[in-house]
């Protein structure tokens, strides 16, 4: 959360007046917690905050996804994608060992066995079917983002109203190559002997600059 004071937020607002909008960029300032927000940031109006390197709010965690807990929402689709394939492999597993499925019954047999031996364990399979689908999913989608184009939900969105967006024709910034994305996403300085580029996201840059 990109937290201010009340003295930061006079500051901010005196010199926008001060500056008679010259140079003033309207999706730098947040109108809401009056502050001069950061490239990648996001106000939510959900938890009513601004958010630093803001992806998404996400309903499930009841929460935003940004800077700080980004890693760790990666963390919570990968163990959810092996939470559901240990219930899809145990449902089946007791099936097989329960229920006497042969492998040479047909889908219709199978389904007509599995509801009189156990309509709860057909739910629990049913169950972590859907999740695996939406979760893998979600997961490919954020890693594609993270690794091959170098941006956040947000910015795929919404990357026609960022001018650092549109200077480039849409592409990111931020965007190192996979290696050096994966590194910066991990906050890692080196991987063994190699060094890796990361950019500061919290500096307010021209394209036209080198910034790394």
């Amino acid at each position: 959360i990109i937290k201010t004071n009340l003295n930061d937020k006079l500051k901010t607002i005196l010199e926008i007046a001060e500056s008679d909008g010259k140079g003033f960029e309207p999706t730098s300032f947040c109108s809401a917690c009056l502050i001069r927000k950061p490239p990648r940031s996001k106000h939510c109006g959900t938890c009513d905050q601004c958010v630093g390197k803001f992806d998404h709010h996400c309903p499930w965690v009841g929460n935003d996804i940004g800077y700080n807990n980004h890693r760790i929402f990666m963390l919570f689709l990968l163990l959810i994608l092996c939470i559901m394939i240990l219930n899809l492999y145990g449902g089946i597993m007791f099936y097989k060992l329960s229920c006497n499925v042969a492998s040479e019954d047909s889908l219709w047999n199978s389904i007509l066995v599995f509801n009189s031996c156990s309509l709860w364990v057909l739910w629990m399979i049913l169950n972590a079917l859907f999740h695996v689908f939406w979760v893998t999913i979600l997961t490919t989608i954020q890693i594609y983002q993270i690794v091959f184009i170098g941006m956040t939900t947000n910015e795929r969105i919404n990357r026609g109203r960022y001018k650092h967006f549109i200077e480039l024709d849409g592409k990111s910034p931020f965007h190192l190559g996979p290696w050096h994305n994966i590194a910066d996403f991990l906050r890692c300085s080196c991987f063994g002997l190699c060094k890796v580029k990361r950019k500061n996201w919290m500096v307010f840059y021209n394209n036209s600059e080198s910034h790394v």
